[in-house]
């Protein structure tokens, strides 16, 4: 046996129980006998207070508060086992329950304070037959001489295993200050197992799951949603020995923009984790905050695949999922959903011809016996400019710019062995360096592109202001305009569709509150990108009414609207299936790049992993590699593999 295949297996067996130490899970806290005895023999919500406690149950689970600071003293399990608690062994608090910002214009920077600083002015228990609540109250907040009032409620029904949050932070209209953000509930998890087995799960991409606990450093990780690492709005820390943990979820179907954080706490022996509310006009002085969806807290029995279960029958309910079950869905061509490949054209630079394009297209067709599949052309609009790197032009980025002859030829040739493709957009990016570009049109450019704090223009990713490539504010009706005219252009030349780069995810804060947008925070993002997708959509289908609509890894908000989702990468560290688990039979997914070059060694797994997860392998790239197909010798472990 070779010594990575000995580390591997040895890795594997050190997480199972038999080479594992023995857990041993935090106790309850001191003086919570009579309340832990009342859970366990529940059988309808109940509540609980004394001199030191307030808290309530159900008969599944029960959340128990300190009355003196109001902080989170135990969520409980049925039989008393303890999921979370923000008080050590000792009775220190290991977080607050709360974080609060406020912004005062004059400042430029946002002002913090949390729960610690403050005592409660009322924290109260109640309950009937249809649940039961624990009220949380501060009267009076102070933060940098503002002061404000403060609210945060968790509930329980009689037959739900979460407890439901939800906040409130009014503010007078009157104030110089606004709610810039507000944390709750701050949930620390402790360490579950004593060996190193404590596994998160987190809303990185596809699924992450990471090692936390005594074993590992201190470390914080903030996960902005919408965002392009956190694609879904959920959180599970737990015990791979144990199988005792905790669900974190957020229920917000609109899609509201939010951060999640989780700490590592060694010392602590807990993960502490988080969400960020941005309230919708988060700018503007006397804004306030109150909760426009559930934050829900589970005793998890179970791993990252329970979890992730746990959300999928919420997740299963919203809009994104009206489509119905990917075999069903009546929105996507047959030769899409049972594509054996995708391909890569591009002839962005004059080296990336169209002729070799078609050529390695026409190659991979025969080596995969004409079935059907589709591919996506990086810029086809355009015509060449003579000695320009450019090739045909990019995508014109906010331009509306021609299909040359050429590209129509092609893409009849392509169709001939059943293979669609779909014309790449940049979905955000106005060129105002644009040869020929009107004086109006860069007037009209800066007027709907996303604006800072200051007015100023934000310029896309990390480009400068000399580069002439504004940030566009996707919800102005100029630009959306624009973008559905190129969509119109390419189904119109003979493209299926067309894939957004840029889009489903975040994007720069806009605070240019255009009329009927908010100056940041609030769920402008996606409610912004979900009308352009609509608006594309229904262009597209005055000429193609099954042109299809394909995007860079957007998240979970877009699944029915974009029918063909490419994934940012294929594999990394710490992978674990959540798109799979929780949404893989509603969406269709394509992999990333698959070059069959030496430049990538892993293509076999790399292959293996998107045919396990149930999604399209690729993309394959064409320009100049109609030799690798039609060579039998080349690549040709990785070609049996495929066609296997």
């Amino acid at each position: 046996m070779n010594n990575s295949l000995m580390k591997s297996l040895t890795a594997i067996l050190a997480t199972t129980s038999l080479f594992a130490a023995a857990p041993v899970l935090l106790g309850a806290p001191a003086g919570s006998e009579k309340f832990l005895a009342l859970l366990k023999a529940a059988e309808k919500p109940g509540a609980y207070e004394d001199d030191i406690y307030a808290g309530i149950y159900n008969q599944q689970t029960g959340i128990l508060f300190d009355r003196k600071t109001g902080n989170l003293a135990g969520l409980f399990g049925k039989e008393g086992w303890v999921s979370a608690s923000n008080l050590s062994p000792q009775g220190s608090p290991i977080s607050p329950l709360w974080l609060a910002e406020i912004l005062v214009p004059a400042n430029d920077k946002p002002q913090a304070a949390d729960s610690r600083s403050f005592a409660p002015s009322e924290v109260r228990a109640t309950a009937n037959d249809a649940g039961a609540t624990v009220r949380l109250a501060w009267n009076a907040v102070s933060i940098g001489g503002q002061q404000f009032p403060l609210e945060i409620q968790a509930s329980l029904t009689p037959a739900d295993p979460g407890v439901r949050w939800t906040g409130s932070v009014p503010n007078d209209p009157k104030n110089p200050f606004s709610i810039w953000s507000v944390s709750f509930p701050v949930i620390a998890a402790p360490v579950y197992d004593d060996a190193d087995s404590n596994r998160i799960v987190l809303p990185v991409r596809r699924g992450v799951l990471r090692p936390y606990g005594t074993q590992e450093p201190r470390a914080s990780v903030a996960l902005p949603y919408p965002g392009p690492s956190a694609k879904f709005q959920f959180m599970a820390p737990y015990g791979v020995v144990t199988k005792k943990g905790l669900y974190y979820g957020v229920e917000d179907g609109n899609g509201f923009s939010k951060v999640f954080h989780s700490t590592n706490e060694p010392e602590r022996r807990s993960v502490v984790v988080r969400v960020e509310h941005l309230p919708a006009d988060r700018a503007i002085p006397g804004t306030g905050f109150t909760s426009p969806y559930e934050v829900v807290t589970t005793p998890l029995q179970g791993d990252w695949w329970t979890a992730a279960r746990i959300y999928r029958n919420w997740w299963v309910q919203q809009v994104w999922a009206s489509k119905g079950l990917l075999q069903d869905r009546k929105d996507l061509p047959d030769e899409f959903k049972n594509a054996p490949a995708s391909l890569r054209f591009s002839t962005s630079k004059p080296s990336r011809t169209i002729a070799n394009n078609v050529a390695a297209g026409a190659a991979i067709s025969d080596f995969l016996k004409r079935r059907p599949f589709f591919g996506i052309w990086y810029a086809p609009f355009g015509e060449k400019v003579g000695k320009s790197e450019e090739g045909l032009m990019d995508t014109g980025h906010g331009h509306v710019q021609p299909v040359s002859q050429e590209v129509r030829e092609a893409l009849k040739t392509l169709a001939d062995r059943d293979l669609s493709f779909l014309a790449y957009l940049q979905s955000m990016i106005y060129d105002a360096k644009f040869p020929g570009t009107p004086a109006e049109d860069i007037a009209q450019a800066q007027a709907n592109a996303t604006k800072d704090q200051r007015g100023g223009i934000i310029y896309y990713g990390t480009e400068k202001p000399e580069s002439g490539k504004y940030a566009m504010n996707r919800g102005s009706d100029w630009w959306q305009q624009r973008i559905m005219a190129m969509a119109r252009v390419a189904v119109k030349s003979g493209f299926r569709g067309v894939y957004l780069d840029s889009f489903g995810k975040g994007e720069a804060e806009n605070f240019a509150k255009l009329p009927g947008q908010s100056a940041g925070g609030g769920n402008q993002v996606i409610a912004d990108q979900r009308r352009m997708a609509q608006n594309i959509l229904n262009a597209m289908h005055e000429t193609d009414p099954d042109a299809v609509l394909s995007a860079e890894d957007p998240v979970e908000a877009f699944r029915d609207l974009v029918q063909v989702n490419l994934y940012a990468l294929n594999s990394y560290n710490h992978y674990v299936p959540i798109y799979r688990t929780v949404w893989g039979d509603y969406s269709l997914g394509y992999g990333r790049n698959i070059r069959m070059t030496d430049a990538t060694k892993d293509n076999i797994a790399e292959m293996g992993r998107l045919f396990i997860d149930g999604d399209v392998l690729g993309r394959f790239f064409c320009d100049g590699s109609e030799k690798l197909w039609t060579n039998p010798e080349e690549r040709a472990e990785e070609k049996r593999y495929l066609l296997k």
